[in-house]
């Protein structure tokens, strides 16, 4: 590993929760970065097997995602 990764290296906080109503999924995941925070949502409709849940999780990491493209 290199010794110059130590001082180049930041603290990156996410939190991520997720609950159900009905057969809807609901998935927000916070980043915090560089004085930033960001919010992503997830929607899901419909529950098999925790796919639901696993469906907004991965919408919530997509908007994440695209916000971070914006404020690279």
């Amino acid at each position: 590993m290199d010794d110059n990764t130590s001082q180049h290296s930041q603290t990156v906080a996410v939190t991520i929760t997720s609950d159900a109503h009905h057969r809807r999924r609901r998935a927000v995941a916070r980043l915090r970065w560089r004085g930033h925070t960001l919010i992503g949502f997830g929607l899901s409709h419909g529950e098999v097997d925790n796919v639901g849940e696993q469906l907004a999780l991965a919408q919530a990491f997509s908007d994440l995602s695209r916000q971070l493209s914006c404020i690279s």
